[in-house]
């Protein structure tokens, strides 16, 4: 028997033909503490138990691994190390010692998350020494290796991340969900990965959509990392990596959208209600839908559609009325005064008359399903383009330039710019003023219809 062997009591005894086939044998259980060396200096100490205390003074190596999913580390000690003359009245003393004596120190208290992760090791002597190693017959690449998940903790992980969102972009997000579990079938490996990349980047024209999915795909990689204790999903992402794109650069967005355009979509919707295509009272929704829209700047789906009766009814009662936009119903968490245009005013009134306070004063997917079903009948004047919903807010920054809008008014109304250290610590623009320098630009805008 090996000199290391000598050592342990019968009981941990095992034969060098047979260790290399041995399970690990658990013998022992503890909590890691704390020691604190010095002021400002410690680190974590595992205790072996009071058996094995003849080991004290033995030289270690520690290897960091994963077993069963659970980070764990492979202590090796090496039998030809004596231990020092110290250590040795410890061993004589042992009797008298407490039930555990420390004996494995970590050498680094910050643990990475990077180390092996396909190694699974094993155990064998060799002249008395134990060795860490691996089976060549075992997976040791993410590209020969397969983990498996189940449907349930698909659906889970999806129904979290769709909390708060917005309509959209859970959508997207059950759309996500089940491309990955069509391409999977609760097996991650290189080959499904590899399929559910070429399908996205194949069906998905715009870098946009190809993000959505493959950056859904990573992030439930990391979430099955840490519910699995298992590092080894993080090596999976390497295969969901979005395609380079050679993006041009725009010195200025194409996209031009002028007073006669505006004019436009609201003789349009005229019209649309004197062919009965549409009813008086959708009429006066989308005509106050577009004056809102194209007088303040403000965001269709993340501000317009998530405005409440009870809002414009307490703006109205000012003499310079201003809307109170919450953080809640701006993209961007940015709460601010909104002043309303007299031609806001005088079309907005007719939409509060008879509704509860708690009411969206806009039909945004009403108007919506209009614009898309007679988007070609809608021309843009100076690109070869319809028009769509977002145009209303590019026409108030397009025509802010036109009427010299003052920038910080501008950026305040629409939230463009405002992330800097002097909106978040210094500015707090009072509501009467903003309705001021507003008014002193857009007074004199007005849209005619034919």
């Amino acid at each position: 028997m090996p000199p290391f062997d000598q050592h342990l009591d019968k009981q941990f005894e095992w034969s060098i033909a047979d260790n290399d086939n041995r399970a690990l044998l658990e013998i022992h259980r503890s909590t890691i503490s704390l020691h604190r060396a010095k002021t400002d200096y410690s680190y974590p100490t595992i205790r072996l138990p009071h058996t094995l205390s003849k080991l004290a003074g033995l030289r270690t190596r520690i290897y960091q691994t994963v077993h069963a999913g659970a980070l764990a580390f492979l202590v090796v000690v090496s039998p030809l190390c004596e231990a020092p003359t110290a250590s040795k009245k410890v061993i004589e003393n042992s009797d008298k010692q407490p039930e555990s004596v420390a004996f494995t120190r970590l050498p680094f208290s910050k643990i990475s998350p990077f180390l092996p992760y396909f190694q699974s090791p094993r155990i064998f002597t060799n002249n008395g020494y134990l060795y860490p190693n691996t089976n060549v017959n075992e997976p040791q690449s993410p590209a020969e290796l397969a983990l498996s998940f189940t449907q349930e903790e698909l659906l889970s992980y999806t129904t979290h991340r769709k909390t708060g969102l917005a309509k959209k972009s859970i959508q997207w997000l059950d759309k996500a969900s089940h491309l990955f579990w069509l391409h999977t079938e609760g097996i991650i490996s290189k080959k499904n990965l590899d399929t559910l990349r070429q399908y996205v980047v194949n069906k998905y024209t715009t870098d946009w959509s190809k993000s959505k999915v493959l950056s859904f795909a990573v992030a439930f990689l990391k979430y099955l990392s840490k519910t699995r204790l298992d590092t080894r999903y993080r090596a999976y992402e390497l295969f969901l990596e979005r395609p380079k794109v050679l993006k041009e650069r725009k010195r200025v967005t194409n996209r031009i959208v002028t007073k006669e355009d505006i004019e436009s979509v609201l003789t349009y919707i005229a019209k649309a209600e004197l062919e009965g295509r549409i009813s008086h009272y959708q009429a006066q929704q989308f005509t106050g839908f577009v004056i809102f829209s194209t007088y303040t700047g403000q965001r269709s789906m993340a501000t317009a559609s998530k405005l409440i009766v009870a809002q414009f009814r307490e703006a109205l009662k000012m003499d310079k009325p201003v809307l109170l936009i919450t953080a809640k119903q701006c993209k961007i968490k940015f709460e601010h005064y909104c002043p309303l245009h007299p031609a806001v005013v005088a079309a907005v009134k007719p939409l509060l008359e008879g509704r509860e306070d708690d009411e969206a004063v806009f039909s945004y997917d009403s108007f919506v399903n209009f614009v898309r079903k007679d988007r070609n009948e809608i021309p843009l004047s100076k690109i070869n383009s319809h028009f769509v919903i977002g145009d209303l807010r590019k026409f108030a920054e397009q025509y802010g330039d036109i009427i010299q809008w003052e920038q910080s008014n501008r950026a305040y109304i629409l939230t463009h710019g405002v992330s800097g250290v002097e909106w978040a610590h210094y500015r707090h623009p009072l509501p009467e003023y903003v309705y001021d320098v507003y008014m002193r630009y857009w007074r004199q805008t007005k849209f005619s219809t034919a």
